[in-house]
């Protein structure tokens, strides 16, 4: 058995795990062209790592698949274990997929690690380089007190919203919510960074393992206004894919979408919303007025191929 067979067996239909670790997450948004690398502490405990392989024009690098905000390492360890034990445990275990990358003969490796882990040193020493992003995170166990967290804009901008919008959860065009992402990024000379294809199995797959809902907000003369797909564990539930028809922007009803979305998930049991963030300041002053948690998390960079680091870094400007 590989070690990603058993990666698969382990934690197949494991939501106490991150969705974007899930096997059938993987699945769906690498196509298969994944895998899993393994280390073994000296007590021989486990630890995983799941990794998108990616080959294209003949350059091979690891990197985040589409709609996967964060990937990482999974290892079992005592709850009551003390900090130093907890540090030389993480310190060895990177240290060993520091290494395994070094020798998979890459031209360059994007890895973006979960928010509560940090152990970034044994990358570093080997070469990596680390930067420090950032999400925002929601309190949503108590939904009266979120809102009344939300900034004054926001409250008066959904309290005009639940008058004039409507929200569908099914019977909706993908190929429709699809053209409203390709109309965004039109305007910016951009094409939508996904197919069509990829979007309809993400959406697809999500729901048929009850851990995806979308949410379609439409005006009160049925023009659809903005979509939002969030997917969740039992960890946190996500604002995935997010869209805004250019012609309505003036009835906010994304802020709308997130709001039911955030009410959808506390009523689930849920108790953290991820926004997903962004290092873009106008999108992080948006997700500001939330009053989240400012959350950070690492995202690490190696380049073994000097003539594709320098073409990037052209590409950039």
């Amino acid at each position: 058995m590989t070690t990603k067979d058993k990666y698969k067996e382990k934690f197949c239909d494991n939501k106490d795990i991150y969705v974007f670790f899930q096997p059938w997450w993987l699945d769906t948004v690498c196509n298969e062209m994944w895998d899993v690398l393994k280390a073994c502490d000296g007590a021989n405990n486990e630890a995983y790592m799941p990794i998108h392989v990616y080959k294209k024009y003949g350059i091979t690098s690891i990197r985040p698949p589409a709609f996967t905000p964060y990937c990482g390492i999974i290892y079992e360890s005592e709850t009551d274990e003390k900090l130093h034990t907890k540090y030389k445990l993480e310190n060895d275990i990177c240290e060993c997929f520091a290494t395994s990358i070094d020798k998979m003969k890459l031209d360059a490796c994007f890895y973006t690690f979960k928010p509560e882990f940090f152990c970034a040193t044994p990358f570093v020493q080997h070469g990596f380089s680390a930067e420090l992003r950032y999400t925002y995170r929601i309190n949503i166990a108590d939904m009266d007190t979120c809102f009344e967290n939300f900034s004054k804009t926001l409250r008066k901008k959904l309290r005009k919203c639940f008058d004039s919008l409507v929200c569908e959860t099914e019977n909706y065009d993908l190929r429709q919510l699809y053209g409203i992402l390709h109309q965004i990024y039109a305007k910016q000379n951009k094409p939508v960074p996904y197919s069509f294809e990829l979007y309809q199995s993400v959406v697809e797959n999500s729901l048929q393992n009850n851990q995806g809902q979308m949410f379609v907000v439409k005006d009160k003369q049925g023009n659809v206004n903005s979509h939002l797909f969030v997917i969740w564990d039992n960890k946190a539930c996500y604002a995935l894919i997010g869209a805004n028809d250019q012609s309505y922007l003036q009835n906010n009803a994304g802020i709308y979408a997130q709001y039911l979305s955030m009410t959808f998930a506390h009523n689930m049991g849920i108790k953290q919303y991820d926004t997903e963030g962004s290092m873009l300041k106008g999108v992080e002053e948006y997700f500001m007025q939330f009053s989240g948690i400012r959350t950070p998390y690492i995202y690490i960079t190696k380049y073994y191929n000097n003539i594709y680091k320098s073409l990037r870094t052209l590409l950039k400007k």
